[in-house]
């Protein structure tokens, strides 16, 4: 069993190992292996062009998303009610609220 004066070091190799890997990871610089002054002024741009590029990844896909959603509210507008009234009812709720949000 640990005894109270066994504590956990968040900020030991482990800790700092996990953080170094991460900061490679996102920015693409080890900073333990740069001498250049300006490490944190290209890791710092590094990760801006990578967040930059994500950011126009999330527009595209919610643009995407936007369209297919449209197309799903046009198609069941176009049913008829016989066909909305087959349908369980918690998909007809779901539906409902997408016409109701995305047909034109």
């Amino acid at each position: 069993m640990f005894s109270d004066n066994h504590q956990i070091d968040s900020s030991g190799p482990k800790a700092r190992s996990w953080l170094q890997k991460a900061w490679v990871l996102l920015t693409g610089d080890d900073p333990s292996k740069t001498a250049s002054p300006y490490a944190s002024q290209r890791a710092l741009h590094a990760t801006t062009q990578k967040l930059v590029q994500v950011h126009r990844q999330v527009e595209r896909l919610q643009a995407q998303h936007n369209l297919e959603m449209i197309r799903l509210a046009q198609a069941y507008h176009e049913i008829s009610p016989e066909e909305r009234a087959a349908l369980p009812k918690n998909l007809r709720q779901q539906l409902d609220l997408v016409e109701s949000s995305y047909y034109l």
